[in-house]
């Protein structure tokens, strides 16, 4: 359904100042998507009987599909993406651990949470730059475990042997039960309390680091 249209995306009137709660951050973008989303099911029901923004009939002329989670992102200010960046790190991982949070493709925001995290840790953030850790390891795992998959299909090609050979459940066990034992609910808080700190004060950082 990728390449069908979706309905115009225009920024919602923010409130000024933006909340400070995590939750309320989070609720402002969550509720444009929803709102989005139901004028794609008028839209798509008044076109074809039993179709909405999840049953989509692509031959229909005028079908929409739902926005991105992108394109929600592309409208909102910096402050609101970072909670809901960091919301989806703390609720995937709370409810089905590291290996959820990367199988729902939650984990491509990490650069940006490394650059928050990092922040955080400069300011003394408590248990930032433990997540910035846990973050890094977890990634560099995953990566040396696609690799070795890679790998063992170059060498046996044609052998089923992802059971054997890559199982991400098994990479995140100790990770997940350090991450529990913290505050993470605090740390989320706690970096939105000071956002704009944490993301100047390692502002840039990773680039010179890659080009040194």
């Amino acid at each position: 359904m990728t390449g069908l249209p979706t309905v115009e995306i225009t920024q919602p009137t923010l409130p000024s100042p933006l909340p400070g709660d995590h939750q309320a951050l989070m609720n402002i973008f969550y509720d444009l998507w929803q709102s989005l989303s139901a004028k794609v099911r008028e839209s798509n029901a008044a076109l074809k009987p039993g179709c909405d923004d999840v049953w989509i009939d692509p031959s229909t002329p005028g079908m929409l599909r739902s926005p991105h989670q992108e394109e929600i992102a592309a409208v909102m200010p910096p402050k609101v993406n970072a909670a809901v960046m960091l919301g989806n790190m703390h609720y995937q991982i709370g409810n089905g651990g590291w290996a959820q949070w990367h199988d729902n493709g939650y984990s491509t925001a990490a650069p940006a949470l490394l650059q928050m995290l990092d922040g955080a840790a400069a300011l003394g953030i408590e248990n930032a730059a433990d997540v910035a850790e846990m973050m890094r390891t977890f990634v560099k795992r995953i990566e040396d475990a696609e690799e070795s998959r890679r790998s063992a299909s170059r060498s046996y090609f044609g052998h089923d042997n992802d059971d054997e050979d890559f199982d991400e459940g098994r990479v995140d066990d100790d990770l997940c039960t350090r991450y529990y034992a913290l505050d993470g609910e605090k740390l989320c808080q706690d970096i939105l309390d000071r956002f704009e700190e944490t993301v100047l004060q390692n502002f840039g950082a990773a680039a010179f680091k890659k080009a040194a």
